[in-house]
């Protein structure tokens, strides 16, 4: 689905040379179109097409998929849980965790994860503040974490043209627009405290 966790796959993807890797994006649950057509044409999409994520027989084209992979990038609850013991089943050499977040939606995935990180060769947090419950919360090595965040605008190509900047003054009012689902990790109640 759309989100901050699609938009940092194609913008990781996106800067891995070609001619020195050979990237395959799979996706274990339906995908939609859009996101397939942003992929880099360089990327070979796998569409899996797994129902049920814990039917062993269900899991086979994800097999062929890893059998020849060198590294390993899950993203996200269900591609991290199938996917990292399946990486560690076929000996894959690096097995990354890409955490989009700071928060679980119940305990049982918290468990999950708890022993994901632990399996992984590294964890990929999109934020400091998800490196920070990382270390805190789950006592991870800082050295065994890496901060890569998935979101943000090329202010290059959104910031805005010259005349608009000329017509600005301190008194002005400031428009914010953000779009995002109403969940406490968006910040949307920071952004509130700090308009006042």
């Amino acid at each position: 689905q759309y989100g901050g966790a699609t938009v940092g796959m194609v913008r990781l993807l996106s800067e891995l040379d070609p001619e020195e890797f050979d990237i395959t994006a799979a996706a274990v649950a339906e995908t939609q179109e859009g996101v397939v057509r942003e992929l880099p044409d360089c990327v070979t999409f796998k569409r899996l097409g797994i129902s049920n994520k814990l039917s062993l027989h269900q899991l086979s084209p994800l097999v062929k998929v890893l059998r020849d992979t060198d590294i390993l990038v899950c993203s996200a609850f269900h591609a991290s849980a199938v996917g990292v013991p399946l990486g560690k089943v076929l000996n894959i050499a690096i097995i990354l965790v890409w955490r989009h977040n700071t928060n679980y939606q119940n305990g049982f995935r918290e468990f999950v994860y708890r022993i994901v990180y632990a399996s992984s060769d590294m964890v990929l947090a999109d934020s400091e503040a998800v490196q920070s419950m990382l270390t805190t919360e789950f006592g991870f090595p800082m050295k065994k974490i890496t901060v890569l965040p998935i979101a943000g605008i090329d202010i290059a190509q959104f910031s805005p043209p010259d005349e608009a900047k000329q017509h600005s003054s301190p008194s002005d009012r400031i428009e914010v627009v953000t779009i995002g689902r109403l969940v406490e990790q968006k910040g949307y109640f920071d952004l509130l405290e700090c308009a006042k």
